[in-house]
């Protein structure tokens, strides 16, 4: 049956005319699936107004050291942070980072293959990069739009932790998920 028709289409005596509401449901159901995620701003997106704001409110948030738009560079927990957004359309990343650090003896302490199992098995939502100079990073990279206030601060707390741990711990958070195989237990 043709969606454009069923508005007009007469109601039997004594039923419920659906297909006279069709419109209002359609609309109804258009504005459910805009609500709102913690983090976002009217239209339910994140963005760089809204991402300034929460890190202004949060306390773990110190020195802040530079911003401007989609950059950010300040202290979380202690750690040296950054945050890089790019929200043009086609593109919408948002990236946090810390340096763990660009000492080849320090980096070389755990192998990159290590690195590796460690992003799959260990590092959760955050990750071991390297940069072009081969400095060793940890990073989450997340959609901006699309980000919560929660994942935000999952993210940094991920991340800090990562950087700060390093080499003793591989590990983002306290949960870590085993490989398959003998030498990952």
């Amino acid at each position: 049956m043709n969606d454009q028709n069923d508005d007009n289409l007469p109601a039997k005596q004594g039923a419920v005319n659906f297909f006279g509401k069709r419109k209002q449901i359609r609309k109804t159901v258009a504005q459910l699936g805009k609500t709102t995620h913690p983090g976002a701003d009217a239209t339910g997106e994140m963005t760089n107004v809204r991402l300034n704001e929460i890190l202004a409110a949060d306390p773990a948030v110190s020195e802040l050291l530079r911003r401007h738009a989609g950059h950010w560079t300040f202290r979380y927990s202690t750690v040296l942070t950054y945050i890089m957004t790019d929200d043009r359309k086609g593109i919408d990343r948002m990236r946090i980072m810390s340096k763990i650090s660009d000492d080849p003896r320090e980096i070389g302490r755990v192998s990159p293959h290590r690195l590796l199992k460690a992003n799959c098995h260990e590092a959760l939502d955050a990750r071991f990069c390297y940069e072009d100079d081969d400095s060793l990073w940890a990073a989450f990279i997340h959609p901006l739009s699309t980000l919560t206030e929660q994942e935000l601060r999952s993210g940094l707390k991920q991340v800090t932790h990562l950087a700060r741990e390093y080499p003793r711990s591989l590990s983002s958070l306290d949960i870590v998920f085993r490989g398959t195989g003998p030498e990952d237990y």
